[in-house]
């Protein structure tokens, strides 16, 4: 058995402007897993400079890392997506990694790539200088991967102290717990299951629109092996754990903002009517708050195979284990923080020099600065993001159904949710009924709120407002002239012969009108 072990190796390229990670992975237990040719290293760093390792030194190592990379997708069978592991704190991760990840989309412009990004805190930083590199390397994150995965160095060391009691706490320790995650979602495509789920169909699932590709991540149960030998929590406890803000790696409290879609990745001895248990309970308990417009919002895969937990971790295997992976509007609060110390750093122009001094231009902060602020903004007008607009022919005067705009990925066009608002956020003139396209990594499409196409002649627009119930109000003057039509029908006593006419039509909205005062 040993000997086939070490005769394997795996498909992963290891990329550095340094010779440490390789050093240390050839003293390691795992290193007859690597094939030293690919490994890619140099003699110089990146010094915790974006611009050095963007502009500089990793392009000295970027044609050997192409080369790298297209021998091991060529050793596949059917590649279907690539995992970027890396910090965006650093010169090598924020730098090189964009390199990187923009020559994969290049490259490679049909497969998915997910982009684990450890993103810097407050509280665990080895630079001054990471609120630069992280908001410098954010705008070509958003641009070329499909999802990013949000970590936090200070969510996983709080992990590791207070539910592994792990003393002290080594990078190691927190990788085992990053691992877990990228484990779980691939597991589906290594070994099939009663509810299986490709990488697509989760990337798909999670990123509803390619400006809105941060993902935030949770695992349950967390335990120390030396406590529990073997784990026997109910699935319906996993489930109910992995929504509490202390198992969220991402250093995030979800409970505060609002679910964009929710996937849950279930192994060992599951079942799917335990699953029906587990996710009626979290309904129940009000954990989870998702967007208006997301009618349903939880996808579920199971697999038998169990978790996997190397010799050196403190993590307790377990009989049923859960990964959660989570679109949530709270990830912004992690951008805001660091954007403001970025600011209050340019706003003195401290340590500006060092990138300018690598071929920065100064402008180039100004731009990522928006990028991201535009993000934060994206994410936070989810939550209010409820109106859709109906378009009505020239010659539609009365009686036939008007031409709705098709709904997007993001709902049914039915179910809604509760939304109450008394304006909209913009209105849209649109000749274009086509739905947006499936998300495109590396090219944005307008979301509803923001689409403005066709002959602004060609079609009258209308503002729809929602409430509880449903439509509250239609503003356009032929709905006015229905309303018209049906006032004096009633006068006339042709109740049934309308209400007969209307059924099809726009009923709904025009009853709304009567019941709100408004004909």
């Amino acid at each position: 058995m040993r000997d086939a072990w070490e005769n394997m190796t795996n498909l992963s390229a290891i990329i550095d402007l340094d010779t440490e990670v390789e050093n240390a992975i050839d003293r390691g237990p795992a290193a007859p897993l690597f094939d030293d040719s690919f490994f890619v290293t140099n003699t110089e760093d990146a010094s915790s400079n974006f611009a050095r390792g963007y502009l500089n030194t990793g392009r000295q190592v970027l044609s050997a890392a192409t080369d790298v990379l297209r021998r091991q997708a060529e050793l596949c069978d059917s590649l279907q997506c690539f995992f970027l592991c890396r910090a965006l704190g650093g010169g090598t991760g924020s730098g090189l990694g964009s390199l990187l990840l923009e020559n994969l989309a290049d490259h490679f412009g049909k497969k998915y790539i997910l982009d684990s990004i450890v993103w810097p805190s407050e509280s665990k930083t080895a630079s001054i200088v990471e609120p630069y590199n992280a908001v410098l390397a954010s705008p070509l994150v958003t641009a070329h991967s499909t999802a990013a995965l949000v970590v936090d160095n200070a969510a996983l060391f709080n992990i590791n102290q207070n539910l592994l009691n792990v003393e002290p706490v080594f990078h190691s320790n927190l990788n085992q717990l990053v691992a877990q995650v990228l484990s779980a979602t691939t597991v589906s495509a290594r070994f099939g299951g009663s509810l299986n789920s490709t990488i697509e169909h989760t990337l798909v699932n999670t990123v509803p629109f390619p400006e809105l590709n941060f993902l935030t991540a949770s695992l349950a149960p967390v335990v120390n092996r030396r406590k529990y030998r073997y784990n026997r929590a109910s699935t319906k406890d996993i489930t109910l754990e992995c929504f509490l803000p202390s198992r969220c790696m991402s250093g995030v409290n979800c409970g505060e903002g609002r679910f964009i879609a929710c996937h849950l990745m279930y192994r060992g001895d599951v079942t799917p009517r335990n699953v029906q248990e587990g996710i009626a309970a979290v309904k129940q308990s009000r954990a989870v708050n998702f967007v208006d417009w997301v009618p349903t919002g939880f996808k579920c895969s199971l697999n038998n195979r169990l978790m996997c937990v190397s010799k050196e971790s403190e993590l307790a295997p377990a009989y049923a284990s859960c990964c959660v992976l989570t679109n949530n509007t709270a990830v912004s609060d992690v951008f805001e923080t660091t954007l403001s110390n970025m600011r209050k750093m340019i706003e003195k122009r401290a340590f500006v020099h060092w990138f300018v001094s690598e071929g920065l231009e100064e402008g180039q902060f100004q731009e990522a600065d928006e990028r991201l602020q535009q993000t934060i903004d994206d994410y936070r007008e989810c939550i209010t993001a409820a109106e859709y607009y109906y378009e009505y022919d020239d010659e539609d005067v009365s009686g036939s159904a008007p031409t709705t705009v098709p709904p997007s990925p993001l709902h049914d066009g039915k179910s809604i949710g509760s939304v109450s608002r008394s304006t909209p956020l913009v209105t849209t003139t649109t000749g274009d009924t086509s739905c947006p396209p499936t998300p495109v990594r590396g090219r944005g499409i307008d979301s509803p709120r923001r689409r403005s196409t066709g002959d602004a002649g060609s079609r009258r627009k209308s503002e729809v407002y929602f409430s509880d119930s449903g439509l509250a109000g239609t503003r356009p003057l032929k709905e006015r002239q229905k309303v018209e039509k049906l006032r004096s029908s009633l006068e006339n006593g042709e109740d049934e012969k309308v209400a007969s006419n209307l059924a099809e039509s726009h009923a709904d909205d025009i009853l709304s009108l009567i019941s709100t005062g408004e004909a």
